[in-house]
Order: structure tokens, then sequence, then C-alpha cells
């Protein structure tokens, strides 16, 4: 009987020392949200921020309340998947998952990374999904602003305005009416019931990422992406100076143009036709003759004594 209880006792130690290791392993790997109130027949895009060893790792959303039992709903093998789809963006270490039309049985779910089956990493998160409106909510997910700019951002939610933070994911938070993140300014406004309004100023490229209204226990991922100024270069008044230098440059083109046409026709009208005048004391005689043909004319023609040979116009 003792060996038996001490094999039991062993295999319980081994799938407890297991399942520490996994929910350990996954606090320390994956940051994601805690739970998130939608709507039903919504969608929601959920951030997942991972540590620089699984940049090259097989990542995945995994469906269930336990761990262990829970199934593949997409992985970036196959990128989208009925209602999943799910991007890995390894140089930011954040993979997302979005999930559309959601309903009731959208309610647990795990940011998974792949190592082996037994040792994956994951992190839970929860989706509340309701009829009505949502507890936390933004009217965007996904903002775009020009580098140096200015953003607002509307957190709204209901009941009271208690424990209320904007955060970036994997970083720190601002929980009083003022602060900074990552050298950015933070300002929350609370004066309108129902709506925390983040401020944030000065933004840069580097200020790119996820960032969370957090009310309580409940988290709304919003993505701001900074992108570069669009400059456009005008062209200088037009002064004195610059209305000579276009004057002179359409000119110049025009006159040469002129003189290589002049030439032009005069080249080709040497080519094709010439005339030689001669003149005698009663005649005048015009011989028109074509380039490369030979015409012959005779003395007698011009009045000359026949005996002279007769002379030959080449051209």
């Amino acid at each position: 009987m003792a060996p038996v209880l001490l094999v039991l006792n062993n295999t319980f130690m081994n799938i407890f020392t297991n399942m520490l290791f996994v929910l350990v392993t996954g606090i320390n790997s994956i940051t994601t949200v805690r739970k998130v109130s939608v709507k039903s027949g919504t969608s929601i895009s959920i951030p997942c921020l991972y540590n620089s060893q699984y940049r090259r790792e097989v990542k995945y959303l995994c469906k269930g309340y336990y761990w262990n039992f829970c199934s593949y709903a997409v992985t970036t093998h196959q990128s989208v998947l009925g209602k999943f789809s799910i991007s890995d963006h390894s140089d930011q270490r954040i993979f997302t998952v979005t999930i559309k039309h959601l309903s009731s049985s959208d309610a647990d779910y795990w940011c998974a990374v792949t190592l082996n089956r037994r040792n994956d990493v994951g992190e839970y998160f929860h989706v509340s999904v309701s009829e009505g409106t949502p507890d936390l909510y933004v009217d965007q997910q996904h903002m775009k602003i020009s580098n140096g700019d200015n953003i607002t951002i509307n957190c709204r939610y209901q009941g009271k305005s208690e424990e209320i933070q904007w955060c970036r994911l994997g970083s720190s938070c601002v929980t009083v009416s003022s602060g900074s993140i990552d050298g950015t300014s933070v300002t929350i406004d609370k004066d309108v019931p129902g709506v925390f309004s983040v401020n944030m100023s000065g933004l840069r490229l580097e200020s790119s990422g996820w960032y969370l209204c957090v009310k309580g226990d409940l988290d709304m991922p919003v993505h701001i992406m900074v992108t570069e100024n669009n400059i456009t270069t005008l062209p200088p008044p037009l002064g004195s100076d610059n209305l000579t230098s276009i004057v002179i440059s359409a000119v110049i083109p025009l006159v040469c143009l002129v003189i290589a046409a002049v030439l032009l026709f005069i080249w080709c009208r040497k080519r094709s036709m010439y005339m030689l005048t001669v003149m005698s004391s009663q005649n005048l005689i015009i011989i028109r003759t074509h380039f490369h043909i030979r015409c012959t004319y005779y003395c007698a023609l011009l009045g000359i004594e026949s005996q002279q040979k007769p002379v030959m116009f080449h051209f």
C-alpha cells in the first residue's frame, strides 16, 4: 500500500510542479489585459507582449478557462481562422489577436507561445460580453497621429470613477491627474461623468504602441501609431531675380530651336536641289538638277563654236 501511495504522491507533485512552472513562466513571459468588457456582435483586438527570447516562436490564441485543457483558436501559422485572426510584430515583441462577432461563448482565452506543448507559456484574459453598453470602452481602438502632435483618448465607463488609470502595456501607469509615460506628458480629465479623457502631448515615433484605459479590474486596449510628418516644400515667391531666370530659361531653348530649324531647312534645300545660273551676252540659262545626277550640256547651247569639246557638269 505504501509504494502505491508514494507513486501517487510523486505523480501529484509532478503535476503540481508543472502547473506552477507554467503559471510562473506565463506571468513572467507574457503581458496582456486582465478583463475586457464588450458588446455582443462587435469585435475586440487584444495585444500580447512577450519576452525577447520568443521572437521566433509560434504564437497562438488558446480558448478555454483551464490552461491544460484549452484549445487552439488561431496560430501564426494560419493567421486567419473563422472569426479569429492573429498577427505577430516581432520587432515590437507583441502579437495581436482579434476576435469578431463576439457572443456569450467568448469568455476565456490565453495568449500563448509554443515551446513544446508541455511547457508552452500563456497568460489568461477574460472577455465579458453583454447585450447593452460595455462597462469600459473607447470610440475607436486604433488611432493614428503625426510625430510631435497631441492626442486625446476618451475612456467611457459605467458606474463610479474608481481606480482610474492610463497605462502603457508592459510599462508604467498614470494614476493621478498628470504624469508621464516614457517621456510623454499625460493628463487625465475626470470632470465629465462617465468619461475620463486622457491627453498625451508631444508624441514621438517611439510613443507608438498599445495603451490601456483602466478602471478597477477592467482594461480597454488602445493602439496609437505615430507617423512621420508629411512635409510639403513650397516654391519661393516670384521676385525680379526669379522672374529673370524663368524668362531666360524659357527663351534660350526657343532661340536654339529656331536656329536648328533654319539650319535644317538650308541643309535639306542644298541636298535636294542646286541652281546653276550661266549667263551669256544673249542667253540666261538656269540649269536645275538633283544631287548625284550627272547632266551633260554642250557649249553649242551657249553659242560657242562647234569645234569645242562639250562641257560636263558634275553635281
